[in-house]
């Protein structure tokens, strides 16, 4: 999309309207900032150049008037912060919060957002909700004794699909409803590793781990089969390089920018 742009870019969103993509480069300091740019390529720039902190995970409310995303500043802990879409009006969501926080994602009406967060009770990563106001934060599995991360809403609002250490010491891509029950294993592969979920427009296929669709369970059926590439190296920071979505080599970070983009848009 902007190839003399010699910098690396990843985790891209579509605006509302589809005119304009969000997504996390570097700025001339070297951190990960969010940046925005047309379509086309055109008028690449910075969202928001005088906030010093460094950004990541950025997620367009379904309305297009806010985004979620997750921001630090040196010596303190990731955070979740929400701001206008032009960038202003910046805020913690939940400043009252000690843990870190990860992976934003919008609930289709907007009231809500998922994320994953580290859980001192059991020293675990879980799936959360919040309301948009940061108020009313849950766990989404109480009490699982799972790692889990990169929680994507489903199109109708009532599924979530999260990744998750299986009993293998792999990462696997699992389905949830949105009250916490009938979880369920996405795919029956028993080598590889799966990563970043994230559902089709019509709800009914989830893409993961850059070039990989398949089928949604029926609530009777376990899993279905799927093949997983393996991961290359880590795009993003410290935590999510051990806990979280890693990135991926040459070939599979573009195919699941592709991929992200085009099932974004589609929405």
């Amino acid at each position: 999309m902007m190839p003399d742009i010699l910098k690396k870019e990843f985790t891209p969103d579509w605006s509302y309207d589809g005119k304009q993509i969000f997504f996390i480069s570097f700025n001339k300091q070297g951190n990960g900032k969010i940046y925005v740019v047309n379509a086309d390529g055109t008028d690449k720039k910075e969202l928001m150049p005088d906030d010093p902190r460094k950004q990541w995970y950025p997620d367009v409310s379904p309305n297009g008037k806010k985004i979620a995303y997750v921001s630090r500043q040196p010596g303190c802990k990731e955070k979740l912060y929400i701001a206008n879409i032009d960038g202003t009006g910046a805020r913690e969501l939940m400043p009252d919060s000690a843990e870190k926080q990860f992976s934003p994602d919008f609930s289709p009406d907007g009231a809500k957002i998922a994320y994953h967060s580290f859980n001192p009770a059991d020293t675990l990563d879980k799936v959360y909700l919040v309301n948009v106001d940061g108020t009313g934060a849950r766990e989404l599995m109480p009490g699982s004794k799972e790692k889990q991360f990169s929680p994507n809403f489903s199109p109708d609002g009532t599924m979530i699909a999260y990744v998750s250490f299986d009993e293998d010491d792999l990462n696997r891509v699992y389905i949830v409803t949105t009250d916490g029950t009938g979880k369920r294993r996405l795919t029956t592969e028993t080598s590889g590793r799966e990563y970043d979920p994230h559902w089709s427009p019509d709800g009914t296929t989830i893409v993961y781990n850059g070039n990989v669709v398949v089928p949604v369970p029926a609530e009777s059926t376990v899993a279905l089969g799927a093949t997983a590439a393996a991961p290359g190296e880590d795009e993003e920071d410290e935590h999510a390089a051990k806990t979280a979505t890693p990135g991926f080599g040459a070939i599979g970070l573009c195919m699941i920018l592709l991929l992200h983009l085009i099932v974004r848009r589609s929405l």
